[in-house]
């Protein structure tokens, strides 16, 4: 009876350490959905244009999205690859669902994003991993065939009382303070930004914004900025 009891011991202990193992091993994330745009950018000062993607995924982890660590983007055919690590993302919670991503992804020479397949990998901190992929299709020119008309770009004109045109009518304003942080956006119409909204803008922090549209048939968004704003 003492071996048996012994062995019953030995067993019992055994599986408190697995299932301890099991448990500290954690859940690996899973990517519920992603979201991809391509950009044309425009620098107001220079006339300049480069192509960004931004990206966005719908993270689900058991053990929290704390413990999402890194970010890997890859095109294997172009033999790229961009890290990224959790504290160097933007996080959005919205509606109960948490996103992480990024803008800005390009090339170093400002040259055309390569079109194809881009693989995401999404890493935990106990390294269990989360794949998927995405398509930029060849269909989308950008400025693969040279720059963009600089008038199809949304403007800002601060000399004229903040008036704002846009040849595409809708824009997303993205607000920003004097550190470069990320303030907030809100969407308008293309059209003169009204004074008392400038002068909130101005109270709250905001040196600078972007302005995004996106062009539907084309399929890619059209960005210009930074504008900076004037304090009387």
């Amino acid at each position: 009876m003492g071996k048996r009891a012994d062995c019953i011991k030995v067993l019992s202990l055994f599986l408190i350490f697995l299932f301890g193992v099991i448990a500290c091993a954690g859940a690996p994330p899973e990517v519920n959905q992603l979201f991809w745009q391509l950009d044309v950018v425009l620098t107001p000062e220079t006339d300049q244009q480069h192509e960004e993607l931004s990206l966005f995924l719908m993270i689900d982890d058991a053990d929290g999205i704390d413990d999402i660590e890194e970010f890997i983007i890859l095109q294997r055919e172009a033999e790229l690859e961009w890290r990224l690590s959790a504290e160097n993302t933007r996080r959005l919670d919205r509606d109960g669902e948490t996103w992480m991503g990024v803008n800005g992804i390009r090339m170093h020479n400002d040259s055309a994003l390569p079109r194809g397949r881009y693989t995401v990998e999404v890493f935990d901190k106990a390294g269990e991993k989360a794949e998927t992929a995405f398509y930029v299709e060849n269909e989308i020119i950008g400025i693969r065939q040279g720059p963009i008309g600089i008038s199809e770009f949304p403007r800002f004109d601060d000399s004229d009382s903040g008036f704002l045109s846009s040849p595409k009518g809708r824009v997303n304003i993205r607000c920003y303070n004097e550190q470069g942080a990320f303030v907030r956006s809100e969407t308008v119409e293309g059209r003169k930004i009204a004074e008392d909204t400038y002068a909130k803008w101005i109270e709250s922090g905001i040196s600078s914004i972007w302005l995004h549209t996106f062009d539907e048939e084309a399929g890619f968004g059209l960005v210009s900025g930074p504008f900076r704003l004037t304090r009387e």
